[in-house]
């Protein structure tokens, strides 16, 4: 199989889903560079924790809006194909914590990316919650780790997906096998080969 030149595998969803672990495994497993999540960059360039910038609302919407930019420059800097962790969801974080969604939204940069994501060399899993606890650690605030906000979260990347037409293929599987195979079934349905 020949791989297609402008694959661009992106794993989106709500924060303790296991994106990055299965971020990793694609990148290993089929020779890829990897985009790695931009918020934890953001934060450490800020010299700052989530907890600090919640309670400030200012803040973390210019946090969330360089997220989202340092997003895209990651994938401008990067030649395809790729693996990428996370897309437009970290937005939905923005609509959670902050203000200026609807303004970024409507901005020319979000519905170029946007548009990007709906193009054929695009894959975008969304990977859903499992049952595994999520704990919280330096990055993640004790409120971030309530399955009740993990899931506001997912429903709202969902329905970010639905309302954007942006085509996903859903992750689910409580096991990392399963989830592994689905996306290697997939990957390989799409022309790459992993690597020996």
């Amino acid at each position: 199989m020949s791989t297609n030149p402008s694959l661009r595998i992106y794993f989106a969803g709500s924060h303790g889903a296991g994106k990055s672990t299965l971020v990793r495994w694609v990148a290993r497993r089929y020779g890829l560079p990897m985009i790695h999540e931009v918020a934890r960059a953001e934060l450490t360039k800020r010299e700052a924790e989530l907890p600090a910038l919640r309670v400030d609302t200012d803040l973390v919407s210019e946090y969330q809006r360089d997220v989202f930019s340092g997003q895209i420059a990651a994938e401008r800097a990067q030649a395809t194909p790729f693996v990428s962790d996370r897309c437009v969801d970290n937005l939905c974080y923005l609509a959670a914590n902050g203000n200026g969604l609807r303004e970024l939204w409507e901005s020319e940069e979000c519905r170029a990316y946007v548009a990007s994501l709906r193009q054929p060399g695009a894959i975008v899993f969304l990977v859903q919650p499992h049952a595994s606890r999520v704990s919280a650690d330096a990055h993640r605030p004790a409120q971030d780790a309530d399955a009740r906000v993990i899931l506001r979260i997912d429903g709202m990347v969902q329905l970010l997906f639905e309302l954007a037409g942006i085509s996903y293929i859903p992750i689910g599987s409580d096991t990392v096998q399963q989830r592994q195979r689905q996306i290697a079934r997939t990957l390989e349905l799409a022309g790459l080969s992993p690597v020996a």
